[in-house]
């Protein structure tokens, strides 16, 4: 052995050996001369030759070669199918032999080699299972040069990031020569032996490819550019992190910075027009209401339609059990005032969320992606996932948000003014109309007329008072609105190190809507700590708390119905007797009845509706890793929410004076102490959550190539909700509330066992399979139903990868996706055991028997909902990832559908429920984004967001009930759920100027009407929800400057016109009380024969008999619609017709934003500031829809003509936001 001294200086100490008339130039590191000893060993053993053309041809496996004009790549490639050997050479084509010619059969490896390249004068290296082969250098070339063949193994290590330095993992790192390599790490990290001088290949699918070559032992960092952002995103489901690339369900994932809208203080209510396939409604304007989310349509009917929330991996349940409103119209006046006010300001789950402390949201949609939960999974899952911390020093964020919220006004409301209402009652009196009164008290024009005819003051103070009235003209909505300012504000620090980072958040809200009486307060932390306990064990703490308080209005009371209905001659301050019944429903002024004075002003002094909430939640989290293909994931979540809603009125307020049957100030004198009533409904409820979920994660890359990649998890959870409390309503004197409260009591117990599995070849095809059963308790005892076994199978073809696309310089991506698979629901409010209600009174009074009434029958049948969906898709990006389009199509089938099925009366409920039903939802949805120019200076994004689905009802049991049907709430066989119908209007009588319908006047049919379904003499108008939802987002910057702005689209659906004034006490069109005001429509009214041809406003009725004679509810069997429930007049009827309903298609602007971002070096005030963001922002700021609606919100509901409702519209606000970063 002899020493090279030029390799010496260049490489290290080098050693040559000679053996025959062959030299090997083997490179030695002076750190590796023990290698150098090893390897000169097998240089010299005979069973491990050195240079194996010098060796005899036995000691080589036999091979068959038959191959004609082929490159030398292919060539090898037929060797190594039949042999072990690795082999190493510079892969440079034009370099390389060939091309080959040869046909041998069963010969030694060594003489294919020996034919082949000593012909283009190369030679081949033998050492165990390697060879190496090089073109031939003779002795006096290698003398001369000083070159030889690295020959000893080398370590290459390091790691592997993005550009914006996060590491990757899944990396392939490939010796492009010999196939052999390795995966990084969740860490980026890589580690391989190789050889010197070969070149290693860094791949990633989302990446463009990296060559580097290797000299010696080294650690190399790698960064890799992205090329594709969509395919190579990480989608956390909850349960696990997965590739875009390898995702084969429907998923939708974005940024918050995206969706954040200043002065917007909940996430759902961001949600609308952004996320495709996802109806969001918000059906009022008040502070504390939530809006209404469908993810690919409605999947149930009496369960709960919302999407599950996931936060951080843990799902959050409502603070409140049995919570719906699918069937509020089948219950009293009083019960469905009560819950409506409830329903405004309870919110959801995630009210208490801070928008700021998201970091991203990920919509699952389909069975492949949702089926790892398992059951309610067919309405979708919206996971959450909040901000952590980042390693470096100590970052701060600082942002405020003030927002200024307009009041409504008269100027679109198409409502008389004062001058206006007065010209109608003077109308109504010369025409000599008849109220249905009793009696009318002496307030507005009709007090001061009936003074005048009772000679109780002449004529020029009859004048003097009517001027005075017309001059008042109250503007209601400046006494009860405000232009509400409300604050945001929040704090968040966040930093670390390499064995720690932290984030931790305080934010506080103070949001007033511009109702006086309507706020929320609310206080929000959250702390988050990564810890790396050893090198291979990770653990996590998450810890939030919020506490918030909303208020809002007594049970029917409404300040902007009120507004709307009230006459403008009233003065403000003015406590005059109303015509109201119980909730604030419109009532005649009877004889029965006393006369009580109102005040609205009054009224908020004295009632409320208050809803308090706090809640903790914390997680622990334990990750391990071991024998390199495995980690262990444990999670423990507990979650507490404590909330007391209080709807509450005292002795002073008109529903006190309602159940005294008199005013206050009449029995005990104004100023009077004495508390004779009290009216307090309260609900304090305690939810307790416990989930405790254990998960073991699988990878494995196999193959030469790595190009096999199989992940997989299983694991089990179980999951705990115990809701206590008690539910007590008492109207008694004083403080006294014996009245015995309602317990509440429900445990719900969740076993679910899951899994999951996917298989890659190449990146580019992929297989998926996932299941889950949960066990539960709502569910009888010994019944099979408990268990609820849901899979789903997903498929995916990333057809880029294909060498038909590879070198497609315009093509970045295009995938094809398909999947199917089951989902499951429960409806927790349906039990399988007979449930007991309170009745009052609760004894017997003859036998002095205490009992209770029925609420459900017992159904021992129940079921799960299961619902069956199956997704196409394909994603495609154009032009460096600039147009990005990603398409699916769906088809849901629900069945077991929980629905209403009648009984007989003897039963004591007029129904029970059934599994049965059965609902179809199948549509497509589109998300489109475009980024138009993306440089330093200028940039424009353009995102369109479109979704279509048709909801169809199957099997539905029963008839659906008039007041369902005309309320679009009804569930018909082959309509959508919630499908709205409307009486046939057939024009006005040419005879007194009333509405007439298609059975009733014209081709009348009273047998269809008395015996026939509804839906016999009802005609279609539509569904109540949106078909097709959109979006469209843009942002555009230039320098420091940005303008941002998003609008949504609805349409497919149609609602209800408000009617042109409130109604009588039984819904009967009536002459307007002395109080209440009505609609300018009422003066092109129908007024004599001839004007049916030329209006639609039906004539005022004028009284001659009591109102029950003009009842028409004789004629029909289903009353649901009645107010007594014998009674039902026109005017029910034409606020129910198809003349009244409307498309309600409607494109609203969501917002727009101008920005400015300031920047260190060119303020001096702004030493420490990393970045400052100053934006102004109009929210809600205009709206394009039918014009029949004159001013009316498409997206709010329409009001009653018989009572209130607890809706609110929505206005324009204007945003000041500043955000530091320190």
């Amino acid at each position: 052995m002899t020493v090279d001294p030029s390799y010496k200086k260049n490489f290290g100490t080098a050693a040559t050996y000679t053996l025959g008339q062959k030299k090997l130039h083997i490179q030695l590191p002076g750190r590796l001369l023990l290698r150098a000893v090893v390897v000169l060993y097998l240089c010299l053993s005979h069973s491990h030759p050195a240079c194996s053309q010098d060796h005899p041809a036995r000691h080589f496996p036999l091979v068959t070669v038959a191959v004609k004009n082929v490159s030398f790549d292919e060539l090898i490639q037929v060797l190594r199918k039949q042999v072990a050997f690795q082999f190493f050479y510079n892969s440079s084509p034009d370099k390389l032999p060939g091309p080959i010619s040869l046909h041998l059969k069963q010969v030694p490896l060594t003489m294919v080699l020996d034919r082949v390249l000593q012909k283009y004068r190369w030679e081949y290296l033998v050492d165990k299972n390697i060879i190496i082969i090089r073109p031939a250098v003779d002795s006096d070339d290698k003398n001369k040069h000083n070159t030889g063949v690295t020959f000893m193994p080398v370590w290459v290590s390091g790691t592997v990031t993005g550009e914006d330095g996060k590491p990757v993992c899944r990396v392939s790192v490939v010796d492009v020569n010999s196939g052999k390599g390795a995966l990084t790490d969740e860490n980026g990290v890589y580690k391989l032996e190789t050889l010197p001088g070969i070149t290693l290949l860094f791949s990633c699918l989302g990446f463009e490819c990296s060559r580097v070559l290797i000299k010696a032992d080294t650690v190399l960092p790698v960064r890799l550019k992205k090329y594709s952002q969509a395919v190579n995103e990480v989608i956390v489901t909850g349960y696990q992190q997965v590739k875009g690339w390898e995702m084969t369900g429907a998923v939708f994932k974005t940024k918050m910075e995206a969706l954040r809208i200043p002065g917007i203080n909940r996430i759902d209510q961001v949600l609308q027009g952004r996320i495709p396939g996802a109806s969001v409604i918000t059906p009022s304007g008040g502070v504390g209401a939530a809006p209404k989310i469908r993810i690919r349509g409605t999947s149930t009917v009496l369960g709960n339609r919302e999407p599950i929330w996931v936060v951080d991996g843990i799902v959050r349940e409502s603070p409140y059990p049995y919570k719906t409103e699918n069937q509020v119209e089948l219950m009293n006046v009083t019960d469905r005032a009560a819950v409506q006010a409830g329903l405004s300001i309870f919110g959801n789950g995630i009210t208490g969320l801070n928008p700021d402390d998201i970091a991203e949201i990920t919509v699952l949609k389909d069975a492949s992606a949702t089926a790892i939960y398992g059951s309610r999974a067919a309405n979708g899952v919206i996971v959450i996932t909040t901000k952590k911390g980042r390693t470096g020093p100590p970052q701060f964020n600082i942002r405020t948000d003030i927002t200024v919220t307009d009041k409504p006004g008269y100027k679109n409301m198409n409502r008389m003014d004062a001058p206006e209402r007065i010209a109608l009652s003077r109308e109504i009196f010369d025409k000599g109309i008849i109220y249905p009164d009793d009696v009318l008290p002496r307030i507005g024009y009709e007090g001061a007329l009936f003074r005048l005819l009772n000679k109780e003051i002449r004529q020029e103070d009859f004048n003097s008072e009517v001027a005075q009235l017309e001059r008042n003209n109250t503007n209601w909505f400046n006494v009860l609105f405000r232009n509400a300012v409300s604050f945001n504000s929040y704090a968040s620090m966040s930093g670390g190190n390499k064995r720690i980072s932290y984030f931790g958040s305080l934010g506080r809200t103070n949001e007033n809507g511009n109702a006086i009486g309507n706020e929320m307060n609310r206080l929000s932390t959250l702390f988050k700590a990564d810890i790396k306990l050893l090198k291979f064990v990770d653990a996590g703490i998450n810890f939030s708390s919020t506490t918030y308080r909303t208020k809002g209005f007594f049970d029917g009371l409404n300040p902007f119905e009120y507004a709307l209905n009230t006459n403008r001659v009233l003065k403000a301050d003015e406590r005059y007797y109303a015509s109201l019944g119980e909730t604030y429903i419109p009532a005649d002024f009877l004889y029965n009845k006393p006369l009580l004075r109102f005040n609205f002003l009054n009224e908020l002094a004295h009632s409320g509706n208050t809803s308090t909430s706090k809640s903790i939640n914390a997680a622990v989290n334990l990750n391990v890793r071991f024998a390199q293909k495995f980690r262990w994931e444990s999670v423990y979540a507990f979650g507490y929410d404590a909330t007391n809603n209080r709807r509450w009125a005292d002795e002073r307020s008109f529903a006190a004076a309602l159940l005294r049957k008199a005013n206050y100030e009449d029995v005990y004198g104004s100023g009077a102490g004495i508390a004779d009533i009290n009216i307090c409904n309260t609900d304090a409820i305690d939810k307790k959550s416990v989930t405790w979920r254990n998960t073991l994660h699988f990878y494995h890359a196999a193959g030469k190539r790595l190009q096999h990649d199989i992940n997989a998890m299983a694991g089990m959870e179980v999951r705990r909700n115990i809701y206590e409390g008690q539910s007590l309503s008492a109207a008694n004197p004083g403080n006294d509330t014996s009245s015995s409260p309602i317990a509440i009591n429900s445990i719900f117990n969740f076993l679910s066992f899951y899994g999951s599995t996917s298989y890659a070849y190449r990146q580019k095809y992929i297989v998926s399979f996932n299941a889950r059963t949960d066990a539960s308790n709502r569910f009888a005892a010994g019944s099979h139903h408990r268990f609820n076994p849901v899979w789903s199978a997903g498929v995916r073809w990333n057809m880029k990868q294909e060498k038909w696309l590879d070198k497609t310089q315009w093509l970045d991506n295009l995938a094809l996706r398909a999947s199917f698979g089951y989902q499951g629901n429960t409806v927790e409010s349906i039990s399988p055991y007979l449930l007991a209600t309170n009745v009052n009174p609760s004894f017997d009074p003859y036998t002095g028997q205490h009992y209770l009434g029925i609420k459900n029958l017992p159904y021992t049948d129940l079921r799960w909902e299961r619902t069956r969906s199956v997704n196409t898709g394909i994603d495609v990006a154009f032009f460096s990832n600039r147009l990005r389009i990603v398409w699916d199509y769906y088809y849901k089938v629900s069945s077991d559908v929980i629905v209403k099925q009648r009984v007989p009366e003897e039963y004591g409920v007029a129904d029970s429920f059934i599994n049965g039903g059965e609902i179809h939802n199948k549509g497509w949805e589109l998300a489109l984004g475009w980024t138009a120019t993306n440089g330093k200076k200028l940039g424009w994004e353009l995102q369109v967001i479109a979704g279509r689905n048709n909801n169809q009802v199957f099997d539905a049991r029963t008839n659906a009930r008039l007041v369902s049907l005309v309320k679009g709430n009804a569930i018909v066989n082959g309509k959508p759920v919630g499908s709205l119908w409307s009486f046939p209007y057939a024009g006005l009588s040419p005879k007194d100027g009333q509405p007439l319908f298609r059975y009733l006047d014209i081709d009348k049919d009273r047998e269809r009407l008395l015996h026939g379904s509804p839906t016999d003499y009802l005609v279609y108008s539509g569904s109540s929800e949106p078909v097709f939802s959109g979006g469209l987002h843009s942002t555009l910057y230039y320098g420091r400057f940005s303008l941002a702005t998003s609008f949504n689209v609805q349409l497919g659906y149609n609602v209800r016109l408000n009617p042109l004034m409130q109604a009588g006490s039984g819904g009967y069109y009536r002459p307007p009380a002395p109080d209440k005001n009505a609609g300018k429509e009422l003066t092109a009214r129908w007024q004599q024969p001839g004007d049916e041809k030329l209006t639609n406003i039906p004539s005022i009725y004028s009284f001659q008999y009591y109102p029950v004679a003009y009842s028409i509810g004789k004629y029909f069997g289903d009353l649901t619609l009645s107010k007594d429930g014998n009674t039902l007049y026109r005017y029910d009827l034409y606020n129910y017709s198809d003349l009244i309903s409307v498309n309600a298609g409607n494109l609203r602007c969501n917002y727009i934003t101008i920005g400015y971002q300031l920047v260190n070096k060119n303020t001096k005030w702004g030493r420490g500031v990393t970045s400052a963001d100053i934006s102004i922002s109009v929210n809600n700021a205009f709206v394009i829809c039918d014009k029949r609606l004159k001013g009316q919100d498409p997206e709010i509901q329409s009001m009653s003509a018989t009572e209130n409702t607890a809706t609110l519209p929505r206005y324009r606000s204007y945003v000041l936001s500043i955000n530091l970063r320190l």
